[in-house]
């Protein structure tokens, strides 16, 4: 009889951002080892949706408009889900794994779901952020939330699953069995597009997050840059708006339209855009400050776009730059986040020799099948659940 296993999350499914990605590829690695996945999450319209993919479940949950989300989260999400899991008679025997960071979902899950045999609730755990990161600092409500539902409730049934080793060295400490598991891909799955040659390097970052990446020092770089050396890379730079990136730059966004040459601002991309758009790409600028936050989480577009034969060229920060990647084989890691270490990281990577360029693409592709593939965590992560 195939065991079943619930995760329960408050993102949007099957995939969409990073957390939902992440979410899905574990479901993918479960299911190659026989479970009966459902994936329980929140819909961003007011319809609720159910769909099967690849032989797994996603629900998602409607939104109510009346509250904002995220009072809707802390508050009332986790009756809502509940709801969901009891329309499938939730037995003893039965699995459930618990990803994301509202209250309401933990609480509820915890008082009515009590009879749920010890060690088949599990807890995944894939940010620290601190006081710093909320608007209002300690005094901010999402942050008191989360506060509480990291040190009371992610340890609270002594099993939890990690995305660093900072994480799991705390919830080691809190007294819980843990495993790690960074962001995993489909490499099988691999959408196909055409190579394109062109004259200058091509780098990219995709994201919009700046409490993690440090967009606004990657940007400043351009500047400590002399003419000659701006003009043998195009930088595009994908989900962050011109207007966002004038927000970020202040008194220095001028930059923006002084650099047109080589930087491209393509802001949120339609997917099929976006895929050409990595196939064209030659390296992925990713620079992060070092602090609880940074080195506690992974970013997923490491692997995603290592998938692609993007190297990565990374600051020496977290997990991925410790544990995954290789200087000079499959990657570039260079020190700091700086304006001038992002300024000395670009002259590098457009120093490398296009036959070495091409070497370093290779070893990504292989690299990313070797660590992240989902496949080869499918038994790894069964035997953590059932341990």
């Amino acid at each position: 009889m195939e065991k079943r296993i619930f995760i329960c999350t408050h993102s949007n499914l099957p995939q969409g951002d990073a957390n939902s990605n992440y979410i899905f590829h574990m479901a993918l690695a479960l299911a190659e080892n026989g479970w009966s996945v459902i994936i329980i999450g929140r819909s961003n319209t007011t319809e609720r949706r159910e769909l099967e993919i690849r032989g797994i479940k996603c629900i998602n949950i409607p939104l109510i408009r009346k509250v904002s989300p995220k009072v809707e989260g802390h508050i009332y999400y986790g009756k809502r889900m509940l709801k969901e899991l009891q329309a499938y008679h939730i037995k003893r025997d039965d699995y459930i794994i618990i990803y994301g960071g509202y209250l309401s979902l933990f609480s509820e899950i915890g008082r009515k779901l009590n009879f749920v045999q010890e060690g088949h609730i599990i807890t995944c755990a894939v940010e620290w952020p601190t006081e710093k990161q909320f608007k209002y600092g300690k005094f901010d409500l999402d942050f008191l939330f989360w506060h509480r539902v990291f040190y009371k409730w992610m340890p609270n049934w002594l099993k939890t699953i990690v995305i660093s080793n900072n994480l799991q060295k705390h919830f080691n400490e809190e007294g819980c069995t843990t495993f790690l598991l960074p962001p995993l891909i489909d490499c099988k799955k691999k959408v196909q597009g055409i190579h394109t040659s062109k004259s200058k390097v091509q780098l990219i970052y995709a994201g919009a997050d700046a409490r993690k990446d440090a967009i606004k020092n990657m940007l400043l770089s351009l500047k400590e840059l002399s003419e000659s050396e701006r003009d043998k890379f195009e930088f595009h730079i994908t989900s962050l708006t011109i207007d966002q990136a004038g927000d970020l730059l202040g008194p220095d966004k001028k930059l923006i339209d002084n650099y047109k040459q080589c930087l491209h601002i393509h802001g949120w991309m339609e997917y099929d855009e976006l895929i050409q758009l990595y196939y064209s790409s030659d390296y992925l600028l990713l620079a992060r400050e070092e602090n609880q936050f940074t080195i506690s989480n992974f970013p997923s577009k490491v692997p995603e776009m290592m998938n692609y034969g993007i190297v990565p060229v990374c600051s020496r920060v977290g997990d991925y730059t410790g544990m995954f990647l290789h200087n000079m084989k499959d990657s570039l890691i260079f020190e700091g986040a700086s304006v001038k270490q992002c300024a000395d990281a670009i002259r590098m990577i457009i120093a490398v020799p296009q036959e070495q360029q091409r070497e370093l693409s290779e070893n990504a592709i292989m690299s990313a099948e070797r660590y992240f593939d989902y496949r080869a965590w499918s038994k790894k992560l069964t035997e953590f659940l059932t341990s």
